[in-house]
C-alpha cells in the first residue's frame, strides 16, 4: 500500500510543477507554439508577410526616427540649451 501512495503522491507533484510552469510561462510558450504551428503548416508562406504587418505593393516609408541629412545640419549648427557660452566666463 505505501508504494501506491508514493507513485500516486509523484504523479499529482509532476502535474502540479508541469501545471506551475505552464502559468508562470504563458507569454512565452503561447509565441512558441503559434510559430511551430505556422512553421509546419503547408499552405503558409513567409513571403506573404512584410515586417510590421504591411500587406504587398503598400507604400513604404522610412524608419521612424530616420532623419534627413538636412535636419542633421540643422541640429549641428544649433547651440545646446542651457549650456553656458564660450565667451562667459566664470568667477571662483
Amino acid at each position: 500500500m505505501g508504494a501506491v501512495t508514493t507513485a500516486i503522491l509523484a504523479i499529482a507533484g509532476l502535474l502540479a510543477g508541469w501545471l506551475a510552469v505552464e502559468i508562470a510561462c504563458k507569454p512565452c510558450l503561447d509565441s512558441g507554439r503559434a510559430a511551430l504551428d505556422r512553421s509546419l503548416n503547408p499552405d503558409y508562406d513567409p513571403d506573404d508577410e512584410l515586417p510590421g504587418g504591411g500587406s504587398q505593393g503598400g507604400d513604404y516609408t522610412e524608419a521612424p526616427g530616420k532623419k534627413d541629412e538636412e535636419e542633421e545640419a540643422d541640429d549641428v549648427d544649433q547651440p545646446l540649451k542651457g549650456a553656458a557660452s564660450k565667451s562667459e566666463t566664470k568667477d571662483v
